[in-house]
C-alpha cells in the first residue's frame, strides 16, 4: 500500500510532463527551447507582447518579446522585427503601444496554421491534468488499501496532502493564465514608402482603433449623403456635432430608432387585430346560443330520452334488478323446445331441540370356541378317596 502511495505521488509531476514535452514539442511560439518548456509546465508565462503582420502577399508574421525592437519617431516609428525563421523592417504610424490591446493567454490567438501562445496554454492544461489524476490516485490508494489491516494513517494523509497541493498548483496557474497582460497588436499593410512597407493598426476587434480612425489612415472617409428633405435638420445638428461623419451616425440611429419602433407598431396592430378577431368569433358564438328558445332544447332533450328508451328495449338490454327477481329462467339444450325451469327449494335443516337420546349397554361378544382341534376332550374329574 504504501509503495503504490510513493509511487503514484512521484511518478506524477514527470509523466504530466513527458505528456505536456510531447504535445508542444512541435510548437514554435514563445517558448523556443527545452528550458522555455521546462518552466513554462511548473509556472506557466505569457510573452509581454505580440505582434502580428499580415503581409502584402497575404502570409502572416507573428513576433514575441525580443524578436520586436521599435526606433519611435513623433508621427511613426521604425520597427526591426527577427527571429530565427524570418526577418521583418516596416514603419508604423504611431507607436505600436498606442494601438496595442490587453489580452490574457487564452485571447492571444495567431491566424490559422500560426502557431500561438492560445495553442500552448491548452495543452498544458491537458498536461497538468495527468499529473492531478496520478496525486488523486495516490490519495486513494493511501485511504483504501487492498486490505484493511494494511491500513497506514502516514501514507494516507500523505497522498491527501500531495494531491491538495498538486491541486492548488493547478488552480492558481488557470487563474493566472486569465490575467490580461499581453500587448497583442495586429497590423496591415498599407503600401510602401521609401523600400520600407508601411503598416497601419487594424480596426476592432483586434485592436481599439475605431473604423473611421483606420479608413482615414487609409486614405478614405465614409461617404454621407444626405436626402433634400433632411439637409436643413442636418445643417442644424452639424452645428451641435461639429463633425461630418458624427452627425450622419446620429441621423442613422435615430431612422433606426424609428424604422424599430414603426415595425414594433405594426406588430401590435397584427396582433390586436387577430385578438379582436377572436373575441367578435366568440361573441357571435354566444350570440347564437343565447337566441335559441329554451323550449326547443328542452324538447329535444325529451327526444332523445324516449328514443334511448325504446332502443335498449329493442335491443334486450334490462336493468340487473329485474333479473335477479325472476323466478324462472329459459334456456335451450342441444336445440330443443324451451324448457322451464324453476328453482328448487332449500331443505328445512334439521331441529335437536326435541330429540332425547336412547342409551342402551353394548351386547358382549360371544366366547370363542375351538374346533379345529377335534380330538381333545376335556378331561374327566378325579374319583374322589372313599372313607
Amino acid at each position: 500500500m504504501s509503495f503504490e502511495v510513493i509511487l503514484c505521488a512521484t511518478l506524477s509531476l514527470p509523466i504530466g510532463l513527458i505528456i505536456f514535452f510531447g504535445l508542444v514539442k512541435n510548437i514554435r511560439a514563445h517558448l523556443r527551447s527545452f528550458r522555455d518548456i521546462l518552466v513554462f509546465f511548473f509556472y506557466p508565462f505569457p510573452p509581454r507582447k505580440m505582434l502580428i503582420l499580415h503581409k502584402l502577399g497575404g502570409e502572416f508574421s507573428v513576433y514575441y518579446d525580443d524578436d520586436i525592437k521599435e526606433i519611435k519617431g513623433e508621427k511613426q516609428s521604425e520597427v526591426l522585427c527577427s527571429n530565427e525563421e524570418e526577418f521583418d523592417h516596416f514603419i508604423v504610424h504611431d507607436n505600436l503601444n498606442d494601438y496595442a490591446l490587453k489580452v490574457s493567454i487564452f485571447d492571444a490567438r495567431a491566424p490559422t496554421g500560426v502557431d500561438s501562445p492560445f495553442g500552448i496554454g491548452w495543452r498544458w492544461i491537458v498536461g497538468a491534468s495527468f499529473t492531478i489524476y496520478l496525486t488523486y490516485l495516490s490519495m486513494i490508494y493511501g485511504w483504501l488499501p487492498e486490505k484493511k489491516e494494511l491500513f497506514n494513517p502516514y501514507m494516507a494523509m500523505f497522498g491527501t496532502l500531495v494531491f491538495f497541493v498538486s491541486l492548488t498548483w493547478y488552480l492558481i496557474n488557470i487563474a493566472r493564465l486569465r490575467d490580461e497582460t499581453i500587448e497583442y497588436i495586429y497590423l496591415l499593410p498599407r503600401g510602401i514608402c521609401k523600400g520600407l512597407v508601411e503598416y497601419i493598426h487594424a480596426p476592432e476587434p483586434l485592436s481599439n482603433l475605431s473604423l473611421p480612425k483606420f479608413l482615414a489612415k487609409m486614405g478614405k472617409e465614409i461617404k454621407v449623403e444626405v436626402p433634400k428633405e433632411l439637409k436643413e435638420f442636418f445643417e442644424s445638428l452639424k452645428k451641435e456635432k461639429k463633425d461630418n461623419l458624427v452627425t450622419a451616425l446620429s441621423l442613422t440611429k435615430f431612422f433606426e430608432a424609428y424604422a424599430w419602433r414603426k415595425t414594433v407598431a405594426e406588430n401590435l396592430k397584427d396582433m390586436l387585430k387577430l385578438r379582436k378577431a377572436g373575441e367578435t368569433v366568440a361573441q357571435i358564438k354566444m350570440e347564437s346560443l343565447q337566441s335559441r328558445p329554451i323550449g326547443y332544447i328542452v324538447l329535444v332533450g325529451l327526444i332523445a330520452f324516449v328514443a334511448g328508451f325504446i332502443l335498449g328495449n329493442i335491443i334486450g338490454f334490462a336493468p340487473m334488478s329485474s333479473i335477479n327477481n325472476s323466478t324462472t329462467l329459459v334456456t335451450h339444450v342441444n336445440n330443443t323446445l324451451p324448457t322451464t325451469i324453476v328453482p328448487a327449494h332449500p331443505p328445512t335443516p334439521p331441529s335437536y331441540i326435541n330429540i332425547t337420546p336412547n342409551i342402551y349397554p353394548a351386547t358382549p361378544p360371544p366366547p370363542p370356541v375351538n374346533t379345529t382341534i377335534p380330538f381333545l376332550k376335556p378331561a374327566n374329574p378325579p374319583t374322589p378317596p372313599l372313607g
